[in-house]
């Protein structure tokens, strides 16, 4: 339990005044790469605030200038979370930062043990043992003789005093994000002169039971997820009673764990590992859709998804020398051990995490015997305004930590986001921009909070290996009509005998696309730093658009009238066609295989094969579109037009058509079927086996589109006049 609770916060003594016999120390200093037009300085302060005359270190801290010309005189701190993370070169284009730079500066502080300051409590080694990583850490970092039981919440608050005041502010805003939050509050308690406000995301009171919370929170987070699948409907068609199958799954794997390997590493993937994957990954909104594809995928032994897993068991697993300093000192002495036991042995099995070393053995190794200070479980009683944000899905700092915290502070207004993650201002819009906004304005006015109770339903992603039974589906279907085509055309050979014009329509074809096709080509492949990748995918681009535009203006005689001619042989129209159409892609399957050997000589990449099924199935796909819309509409700009728009279209989305990804509702129900006739995908971004499926379903759409074409010319009159009666 303890490797999952910090993992879900790194997603993330008495008060004392600043000394006066020691001042604090400030001194510039070089900014990160990312941050070269902003200001940086440590700060030097003691270690530990009881002992002055002892050991000192330095804060990393950089300033972000308002835009305003006359800026306000109460900045915004950022106090992010962990504990342990780093705030000193996090990205400050972002639209929130950026509105509150029209009238405040932005103060980012690496809090001690943190970032960029110094000493670092960040632990040398990481791997998925937390026990033996949590042994080396400590052996690293009392090598270098830090005093680790100084790096506490209550020591990091005299820190941001003594930053407020040699800065000079008067009064500023707190902005903490998860363990940030527990640190504003714990500023909010001992220095409150100096705060106006405080916008806390993502709540971690000193008064919460972390441990417990978490044994007890997991089974009702894993049903949240159940149930917006069940209220979805796309996701309650393709992946059915989610909740039985991740409970078959769960057992089957506690059973019989799986050995994969994940970035080179080995990793076994057990039910205690899906469980803390799946917990950890809720609460990240970006993954949250994928996770019935991903139960899907591991069920039926596809594993393309399982890195995410792993890196979620991983961030579980995450050793900071800080936050085993905080929760060791602050947490852990509060906990009762023997009812946490108790209560773990009522937990349905696929709902209790397992553990091998209990987090009280751990934390005695941190820091030997701790004795518990009453106040750092206690309530924030304060009267200081305060925006408390919680997001539904949040498993590391559930929504009910907002509500407690709000409890004893007069002026605090809480703001659930419903289906939302940890840290509600990582997928900042106009809502919560707009509610921090006004509250940064005017903190003494409650918020307008309507926006934030719209639910808005969550789109869930379908993986491949729930659609590869339609992707095949599709191939076979298409193919057997392809087939049904072919032998008409065949029986029609033996039956009416033709006469071959292949000379005719050479010559009456032109010249002007094949040596656009060249000319591109050889520009482009000869004037451009390409890798192989890049130079079949010109090839795959290029050709196939050529052959569509040549088949869209070479097969009406709106626009060529040198066809009539043709039409006056003794044989059937749709020969003519055939055999124009042929011509045509001989003519750029020539110029295609020249440029794919332009690309093995520069490159001296030679992997024909997947040269030839690059650029082939678009080929037939994009000029059977052309010639079947050329023919229905006699018209051939239209034919060009469409074409165009389809290449368009395929070329910019490509791979965004594959799943996992997720099309706006209510595109997203089609999406997931679309992705075996994407004619551009990039081999690359998926399975070879899948990508062949792929290239089957374009090359017999082309086809069957060639053989629906030649079927509506079934006779003379009809090809020269139009008549479609």
């Amino acid at each position: 339990m303890r490797r999952l609770m910090l993992g879900l916060l790194l997603f993330m003594v008495s008060p004392v005044a600043a000394q006066d016999n020691k001042p604090a120390r400030w001194e510039p200093a070089p900014c990160p790469a990312n941050w070269q037009e902003h200001e940086c300085g440590y700060l030097t302060v003691p270690e530990d605030y009881a002992h002055p005359e002892g050991p000192s270190i330095r804060l990393m801290v950089g300033i972000v200038r308002s835009t305003a010309e006359n800026p306000l005189p109460d900045p915004v701190l950022v106090l992010v979370g962990g504990p342990g993370g780093r705030a000193v070169g996090l990205s400050v284009d972002t639209p929130l930062v950026e509105a509150i730079r029209q009238e405040r500066d932005l103060i980012y502080l690496d809090q001690r043990g943190s970032g960029a300051s110094q000493p670092s409590l960040a632990c040398p080694h990481q791997s998925l043992d937390y026990v033996a990583d949590m042994r080396a850490c400590y052996a690293a970092l009392t090598a270098q003789d830090i005093n680790l039981a100084a790096y506490t919440t209550t020591q990091n608050a005299a820190d941001v005093e003594m930053l407020r005041q040699t800065l000079g502010i008067e009064r500023w805003n707190l902005w903490g994000t998860s363990y940030g939050t527990r640190l504003g509050l714990v500023v909010m308690r001992d220095y409150p002169d100096g705060v106006r406000s405080a916008i806390l995301d993502s709540v971690f009171p000193p008064n919460a039971n972390l441990y417990l919370d978490e044994a007890l929170g997991i089974e009702p987070m894993l049903y949240k997820l159940f149930d917006a699948c069940h209220d979805d409907l796309l996701c309650t068609l393709v992946y059915p009673d989610l909740q039985g199958r991740y409970e078959r799954l769960f057992a089957q794997l506690e059973h019989e764990p799986i050995e994969l390997v994940i970035n080179d590493e080995p990793f076994v993937l057990d039910g205690d590992a899906l469980q803390t994957g799946l917990y950890q990954l809720i609460a990240d909104q970006s993954i949250f859709p994928l996770l019935p594809s991903l139960l899907d995928d591991l069920e039926h032994g596809e594993y393309e998804l399982s890195e995410r897993l792993v890196d979620a068991v991983a961030r579980s697993n995450a050793v900071h020398g800080m936050a085993l300093s905080v929760m060791c000192s602050e947490e852990a002495p509060f906990v009762d051990w023997q009812g946490l036991e108790a209560v773990y042995e009522t937990l349905p099995r696929p709902y209790r995490p397992m553990l091998s070393v209990t987090s009280r053995e751990l934390c005695h190794e941190w820091l030997g015997e701790v004795v518990a200070n009453p106040i750092d479980n206690q309530s924030i009683v304060s009267d200081i305004p305060t925006l408390l944000l919680a997001g539904e899905y949040d498993t590391a700092t559930p929504p009910r930590y907002a509500y407690l915290a709000a409890e004893t502070l007069t002026n605090g207004y809480v703001v659930e986001f419903p289906r939302t993650g940890h840290v509600v201002l990582n997928g900042v819009n106009a809502c919560s921009m707009g509610i921090v906004i006004s509250f940064l304005d005017n903190p003494a006015v409650p918020p307008n909070t309507a926006c934030a109770s719209r639910i808005h339903r969550t789109q869930f992603a379908v993986g491949i290996p729930a659609t590869r039974p339609w992707a095949w589906f599709s191939g076979v279907a298409l193919g057997l009509v392809a087939l049904a085509l072919i032998g008409s055309m065949g029986i029609a050979a033996y039956t009416r005998p033709r006469q071959p014009a292949w000379a005719v329509s050479w010559r009456l074809l032109g010249w002007v696309a094949p040596l656009a096709s060249v000319g591109l080509l050889v520009l482009t492949l000869f004037t451009s730093d390409f890798d192989v990748a890049d130079t079949r995918r010109l090839v795959e681009i290029i050709v196939p658009l050529a052959v569509a535009f040549q088949a869209a203006f070479a097969l009406t005689p709106d626009s060529d009238r040198a066809l009539e001619i043709l039409m006056a042989c003794p044989r059937r129209p749709f020969w003519i066609l055939l055999e124009r159409l042929l011509v045509i892609v001989a003519i750029q399957s020539i110029i295609a295989m020249g440029g794919a050997l332009l690309t093995v000589w520069i490159t001296q990449d030679a992997q024909w094969v997947l040269a030839l099924v690059r650029w082939i199935p678009p080929m037939l796909m994009l000029g059977g579109l052309a010639v079947y819309i050329s023919i229905r509409s006699r018209v051939p700009v239209f034919a060009m037009v469409a074409v165009l728009l389809v290449w368009f279209g395929m070329v910019a989305v490509g791979d965004l058509l594959l799943p996992p990804n997720v099309a706006p509702y209510p595109l997203n129900y089609f999406q997931p079927w679309l992705w075996p006739y994407q004619p551009y995908l990039k081999p690359e971004s998926l399975s070879m086996d899948d990508y062949w499926l792929n290239r089957l379903v374009v090359a017999v759409v082309g086809i069957v589109l060639v053989g629906l074409s030649l079927r509506e010319v079934e006779n003379e009159e009809r090809m020269l006049t139009g008549d479609k009666a």
